[in-house]
């Protein structure tokens, strides 16, 4: 029933509102034109490869009247889908080669979550995601569908495990299972909803690190074994590179696998409980074009997505551009080069300076375009006004922090409070962190901090380098500028 109030909007509206607040900081965007515009080193895009995607575009055959009306379907025409296979068979190995059948194409990968949830899941079900996690995660699967993450804590596992634990190691996956174990055991599923999926992000954001065969194989049995649906996001799959000064030398870092190539029958899961999702937002610099895949081998699943894709088609002038940047085999091999040898540049670049003004980060990543900084010892110089909107904010966003303590933890006596001892703890840093991140911002440059991406203990920042080089260079002079700031305070 609704409450009365004067707001003309739903709880599900003003829900939304409250997320509006973000686009406030993209009003004013750096520019040559506009060079006091903010830096976003927040938003995970590859800026530097947008005029290379823009130019393969531009060169696209001009719309046909046909392509003006609604077309034969609206999860990717044929053509489109034909395309992505032929992408897909030849760049992620799979063990049977995808099927136009398989592959729905919607607007964009958050769509595709959305759907994900929406189709598998009923309100309350759980997904099992590792901390850190992508930002967007909680209100993609959220937002419209009511399904809440269970998150698994690799710092302070639960029961007899000890952290810190590595979490693309096989010991995470013992941690995923203690988890579930924790959860079915203190919970009610029918009540509170049972832990369906178990989501991967292959290549991880926002650690930058992709995931073993033997890794993934285990993950599979994790599947088997818990009834789950193991969905991989492999959004960053050819945004992997050489983090070694000389291109030729390997690093020896894991290269990118996809759970395509491993047959998970042999692992005991049923390959139609294996769902790969995909776009062209990263590995494309295309983010503006809005187009997501999700592959499945279940026919039941895929006539569900086709039932919801009235929502969430992607225009036809969309796909023609998508099947512009999809058509050629050698432009894509050669556009996918040019964009690792520009990751690793900037990666080396963005690292070398932080080396040398003793910035710590997270080193093992490979892949994606985002560094995870390591900001806990700037947080005591940091100065809290309880009345200023950063704190306001730092308030909110910990009781959201305490929200997300999972039914498993609340069920379990000294672990649950053990938990939620640390989260109070934490609640000056949780502060600091969001009045840091203020600090950057009045000097116009966003990061992305990392109580969005669930950290565990305030913080980390995540730092996007996938810049043109100028713009990386002012971005660093103003990062290290207010760090500067506040050792002289």
């Amino acid at each position: 029933m609704r409450e009365k109030t004067t707001s003309l909007l739903s709880s599900r509206g003003k829900a939304s509102a409250e997320i509006a607040k973000l686009f406030d900081v993209f009003g004013n965007p750096y520019s040559r034109e506009n060079t006091d515009g903010v830096i976003n080193f927040g938003i995970s895009e590859n800026y530097d490869m947008f005029s290379k995607s823009a130019a393969r575009v531009t060169l696209c055959p001009e719309v046909v009247p046909e392509e003006m009306g609604y077309g034969a379907t609206a999860f990717g025409s044929l053509q489109l889908r034909k395309l992505f296979c032929s992408f897909i068979n030849g760049n992620f190995s799979p063990v049977k080669d995808t099927e136009p059948e398989q592959l729905i194409v919607l607007n964009g990968v958050t769509v595709v979550n959305h759907t994900v949830a929406w189709t598998l899941l009923e309100r309350g079900d759980k997904i099992l995601l590792g901390q850190p996690a992508y930002s967007a995660f909680e209100y993609d699967f959220k937002a419209m569908s009511g399904v809440d993450l269970c998150l698994v804590p690799f710092e302070h596992p639960h029961g007899d495990l000890k952290g810190p634990i590595n979490p693309f190691g096989m010991e995470a996956v013992a941690a995923y299972e203690e988890t579930i174990t924790r959860y079915r055991l203190f919970t009610d599923p029918q009540i509170d909803g049972d832990i369906r999926i178990l989501l991967l992000c292959n290549p991880h954001n926002p650690l930058g690190v992709c995931y073993t065969p033997e890794v993934l194989r285990a993950y599979m049995r994790l599947c088997a074994k818990h009834n789950l649906i193991l969905v991989s996001d492999e959004i960053y799959a050819k945004s992997v590179f050489s983090t070694s000064k000389n291109s030729d030398d390997k690093d020896g870092k894991p290269g990118f696998t996809s759970v395509l190539s491993i047959d998970s029958e042999e692992e005991g899961l049923a390959h139609d409980k294996v769902i790969t999702l995909y776009g062209l937002s990263k590995d494309f610099a295309s983010g503006g074009l809005r187009v997501g895949l999700l592959h499945s081998t279940s026919e039941e699943i895929h006539r569900a997505c086709i039932g919801l894709s009235m929502f969430h088609w992607a225009g036809n002038p969309t796909q023609r551009f998508a099947i512009r940047l999809l058509s050629d085999p050698d432009w894509i091999s050669t556009f996918v080069d040019d964009s690792r040898e520009s990751l690793r540049s900037n990666y080396l670049r963005a690292t070398d300076f932080l080396r040398q003004h003793s910035i710590p980060f997270f080193e093992n990543g490979n892949a994606g375009f985002f560094l995870w900084l390591d900001l806990r010892s700037w947080l005591p110089l940091v100065e809290l006004d309880e009345q200023d909107q950063s704190s306001q904010s730092a308030s909110r966003t910990l009781t959201s922090s305490m929200r997300r303590l999972t039914t498993a933890d609340q069920a379990t006596g000294d672990q649950g409070a053990n938990h939620l001892t640390r989260v109070q703890e934490h609640s000056d840093g949780w502060k600091r962190e969001a009045a840091l991140s203020a600090l950057f911002l009045n000097s116009k440059l966003l990061l992305a901090t990392g109580q969005s991406f669930q950290s565990e203990t305030p913080g980390y920042f995540r730092l996007i380098f996938a810049q043109e080089r100028e713009i990386l260079d002012l971005g660093l002079e103003r990062f290290i500028g207010v760090l500067n700031r506040l050792k002289r305070a």
